[in-house]
């Protein structure tokens, strides 16, 4: 039974509360995982892998506070926020989809629908609402431009009234805010992302299985020129599975803490990931064409391993803690058993 005192997983509840989601896997479910054909909806599979994911956040934002000391030394209030940040991040994802449609919109930001649906719940604190806003956009300028530079951006002018309404209300709220509630915003919009990047990378096979890519062993010209300049690879540019990896690849450039930079290499995630792109096309292409896409990849992993050292992070680099699992489970438990769940 899901009881709570906090509305915001009480709301989160509601968008996986469907007995297909959460009950205990049954062997459908299991087959889907081990990648075998079954009778799943699109919007099971997408909803089933939101649910895991929504959580694996939660856990890897829990580790990355408590091994960044500016996080870890933050009023204990201010990291309950952005455990609630991290929990809802993807919210506004559940807006997208309905059981009654096999093609998803993706395009407009899910970020925006998740702040304001956020904000309808009578949600007040900044330190949720700006994560859940900013995590899918590239720059934080939906909080620092002005209300005339904000409608310039294509991308938020083609947004609905009652989306804009809500965005101008954020603003509103965090220009009125000292500049230490400043800091921990942006220490919260820096936690989000990395933990939300640190989980999409980890979980590359259950999202391949979303992927109708050519499987050819070509890296795109346009690609291949914005990932080594340092750049986020566009989805539009994405025309090959190859492609797609180095769009995933592109988000390490940009994270922003220490300790998670260093967790993609130290755990090998982005090297596993490339090899498994590898073994999906091998069958579909020569062993040239496979050598030659081999040496590019691996080029583009040194260069973005040797990007760290002249990376500026969203906090200046220090000593990280060391952390057991054991305190990362006991952190975890001490927020649920607060919010009562």
């Amino acid at each position: 039974m899901f009881e709570t005192n906090n509305f915001n997983l009480k709301a989160l509840y509601q968008v996986y509360k469907t007995p297909e989601i959460l009950k205990v896997p049954s062997q459908k479910w299991k087959d889907y995982d081990l990648g075998k054909e079954t009778s799943l909806t699109t919007y099971e599979k997408w909803m089933h892998h939101k649910y895991l994911h929504t959580f694996q956040v939660l856990k890897e934002g829990a580790i990355i506070i408590n091994k960044e000391p500016l996080l870890k030394n933050t009023p204990d209030i201010i990291k309950k926020e952005w455990m609630d940040a991290l929990l809802m991040h993807d919210y506004g994802r559940a807006f997208e989809v309905s059981p009654n449609k096999e093609n998803y919109n993706f395009s407009f930001c899910h970020g925006i629908t998740g702040a304001q649906k956020a904000l309808e719940l009578g949600e007040t604190s900044l330190n949720i609402l700006i994560p859940v806003l900013v995590h899918d956009q590239m720059d934080n300028a939906f909080i620092d431009l002005s209300d005339t530079e904000l409608e310039k951006i294509e991308k938020f002018a083609k947004q609905p009234q009652s989306k804009k309404d809500a965005v101008y209300k954020i603003r509103e709220l965090y220009q009125k805010t000292t500049s230490q509630e400043k800091e921990w915003i942006k220490l919260g919009i820096g936690l989000v992302r990395d933990a939300d990047t640190l989980s999409n990378l980890r979980e590359y096979k259950r999202m391949l299985k979303f992927l109708e890519k050519s499987p050819k062993a070509t890296i795109s010209p346009t690609v291949y020129k914005e990932i080594l300049a340092g750049d986020y690879v566009k989805v539009e540019y994405v025309k090959t599975w190859p492609d797609k990896c180095c769009m995933y690849l592109s988000w390490a450039y940009h994270f922003n803490y220490p300790s998670t930079f260093k967790e993609v290499f130290h755990a090998h995630i982005l090297e596993n990931f490339c090899e498994d792109i590898f073994n999906k096309i091998k069958p579909y292409n020569t062993e040239e064409d496979l050598l030659k896409l081999r040496q590019e990849i691996n080029f583009i992993l040194k260069h973005i391993e040797n990007f760290d050292a002249q990376k500026k992070f969203i906090v200046p680099v220090m000593p990280e803690i060391s952390v057991k699992r054991e305190e990362i489970t006991n952190f975890i438990q001490s927020y649920l058993f607060q919010n009562k769940v």
